[in-house]
């Protein structure tokens, strides 16, 4: 579920309890499409077996049968329920978020594309796909903020000479954010993280292990972040320029990338930005901005609300976090 405007097409109101009735049968649905698809298989594989050369043609029509049964049922039922979900939920969702954060600009002012994040920079890994989805701008507590969550990508041939299959490859997959006004503008220095590393993920681009995001990070040493030789390993710094700005580097500025990744849990700093009184957070985590967590179950309507609102003043957090510490810098 990524998109929760709402609807202005007349529909029957739901009760939660008959909301929660529909997804349940809808991922009924799901869970005995993924079962034929899996028995379509293993027979296939079991004949392939037993006919040998003859079994390699079976076993090919299996996998098919199972490709397009996967399509038909489970993928369907899922569309279905989310479309669901969104019509009937999407006008709690679309009022939280002009409760909390003021109504959108017709024409936003803090973009977040390919564009802007070619600039930022937030990865040393090279990708090619960009996808952007859940962005919001509004107003927290005084401040002018962008935010979406943001997944770049790469597609890479198998290592195995028998497999001409593609694969994504995930190299960043988390939140950005821009700040407008939220810091001196004579600040101008932009902080990257020097290690490269690629995230598991699934085929429909989820987390595979969300639970622990922070083992695809490298290791830092204890101190890494407060001690200024060690930070040098962990980030560049540059100004917009491009020159080295080791030494504009402050305590303060250390202790926010710490704070930052511990306030989110999981977080890990890509990508740093001050310019013109303007920041740029680029953060590599499992948490995500104006959506339904995915371990959240989606039978508990009441929980879906509570969830989605969680979101959202996780974000409110973390901009208040950004403006107490920008006070600082």
């Amino acid at each position: 579920m990524t998109k929760y405007e709402p609807t202005e097409i007349g529909f029957e109101k739901l009760s939660d309890e008959e909301l929660s009735r529909k997804v349940k049968h809808y991922e009924t649905i799901e869970r005995i499409g993924g079962f034929l698809a899996a028995a379509l298989i293993i027979v296939g594989v079991i004949l392939g077996l037993l006919l040998d050369g003859s079994g390699v043609l079976l076993l090919a029509l299996m996998i098919i049968l199972a490709v397009v049964v996967v399509k038909m049922i489970p993928m369907r039922a899922e569309g279905k329920k989310n479309a669901l979900l969104i019509q009937q939920l999407s006008g709690y969702f679309y009022g939280e978020l002009a409760r909390l954060f003021g109504p959108e600009p017709e024409k936003p002012e803090l973009l977040i594309n390919e564009a802007v994040l070619r600039s930022t920079d937030p990865v040393r890994n090279y990708w090619k796909d960009c996808r952007v989805t859940d962005f919001h701008e509004g107003v927290s507590n005084g401040v002018r903020f962008s935010a979406a969550n943001v997944f770049l990508s790469r597609r890479e041939d198998s290592n195995n000479s028998e497999d001409s299959s593609t694969y994504t490859v995930c190299t960043f997959y988390g939140i950005v954010l821009r700040c407008k006004d939220i810091c001196d503008p004579s600040l101008n220095i932009a902080l990257r993280d020097r290690s490269g590393f690629c995230i598991p993920v699934r085929l429909s681009g989820s987390l595979k292990d969300p639970d622990n995001l922070r083992d695809c990070y490298p290791a830092r040493s204890i101190g890494g972040l407060s001690d200024p030789d060690s930070f040098r390993e962990y980030y560049s710094a540059q100004t917009s320029d491009g020159r080295a700005a080791d030494d504009l580097v402050t305590r303060q500025m250390r202790e926010l990338i710490g704070n930052l990744e511990t306030f989110v849990g999981d977080g890990r700093v890509a990508a740093l930005t001050f310019h013109d009184g303007e920041l740029t957070l680029a953060m590599h985590t499992s948490y995500a901005f104006s959506r339904i967590p995915d371990k959240q179950s989606l039978k508990d309507i009441d929980g879906v609300r509570k969830a989605y609102t969680a979101s959202l003043t996780a974000m409110a957090g973390l901009i208040n976090l950004l403006r107490d510490s920008c006070e600082k810098l």
